[in-house]
């Protein structure tokens, strides 16, 4: 299409709805929205719609667009994460299609964002030994997971956050494993009833949440007379329940074998079973049990 000796820099249809958002219409030239022109795009196809309102206070499509830039094409669209109190809207260039000869930047992208919690998932292909990669990012824009295969040595890395990274070599089982899926938990403190108390560290009476939902005990407890059979030392918090009642053998102290008990029930409570006569102790390390966050 030309039109002889006239300058056109927009050409909409319909061509009798005014070329701005709120409206449905589309428009091919130069008279582009300012987010784009700002980032560095000189024509595009624009798309707007019914959907724009300027007072909504959710993520809101401003503009859709389709453009050349960079050397690829670029289709995305324009959002403002609250209209009513910015209409600047930020691009995001949800597909980038094309080929480049030389270079690192990514070529080839497909991004699925969600406005409404701004997760975002990215699967693309780079220029070079950098070869097909996925990319999840949390709310925070914290980069959480990534599956990339490096071309130059033949092994696909996995790795999610800063602390579990998993590498496979072609046609072999896996090469390395680095750092732990989950922390174990921080240390807690016990409750304390009925006169027991906890010796003092390096033997603290403890317990946590390990990485593979099992709650570890560790410490000495000790009482200043003879405990009661069946009565209650202490208990755990509403996270480390057991999933189910729990029993132990316990030692008392180094010259006594295994007869007393420690029980943890469903609730937390941790109750003492034939204890020898004496004062009361009990040794907590070796106790471990599944907790609720087993299935």
């Amino acid at each position: 299409m030309q039109f002889p000796n006239q300058i056109v820099t927009e050409i909409t249809a319909p061509n009798n709805v005014p070329f701005q958002p709120g409206n449905v219409v589309t428009g091919f030239g130069s008279i582009i929205p300012p987010e784009l022109a700002a980032a560095g795009f000189v024509n595009a196809i624009v798309f707007y719609d019914a959907d724009w309102n300027p007072t909504n206070t959710t993520p809101t499509i401003k503009f859709r667009f389709i453009a050349s830039g960079f050397g690829n094409i670029k289709i995305g669209y324009g959002y403002c994460a609250n209209p009513s109190v910015s209409q600047t809207a930020t691009v995001v260039a949800t597909a980038n299609i094309g080929a480049q000869i030389s270079g690192s930047s990514i070529f080839s992208l497909q991004e699925w964002r969600s406005l409404a919690n701004a997760t975002t998932f990215i699967m693309g292909h780079t220029f070079g030994t950098n070869d097909p990669l996925l990319q999840m990012f949390d709310q925070n824009a914290v980069l959480r997971l990534i599956i990339q295969r490096i071309a130059a040595n033949g092994i696909t890395t996995i790795s999610a956050g800063n602390n579990w990274q998993l590498n496979i070599a072609d046609g072999a089982t896996v090469a390395s494993v680095n750092g732990p899926i989950n922390k174990d938990g921080a240390w807690q403190a016990f409750t304390l009833f009925n006169g027991w108390f906890g010796n003092a560290a390096p033997d603290a009476p403890l317990y946590r949440m390990m990485n593979d939902g099992t709650v570890q005990f560790t410490g000495l407890i000790n009482k200043g007379s003879a405990p009661v059979n069946g009565e209650q030392w202490g208990s755990v918090a509403a996270g480390w329940l057991p999933l189910k009642q729990a029993g132990f053998h316990a030692c008392s102290d180094l010259t006594t074998d295994g007869s007393q008990k420690i029980i943890i029930d469903a609730t937390g409570k941790c109750f003492i079973f034939d204890p020898p006569a004496g004062n009361g102790s009990a040794f907590l390390s070796g106790i471990r049990y599944p907790s609720t966050l087993i299935p």
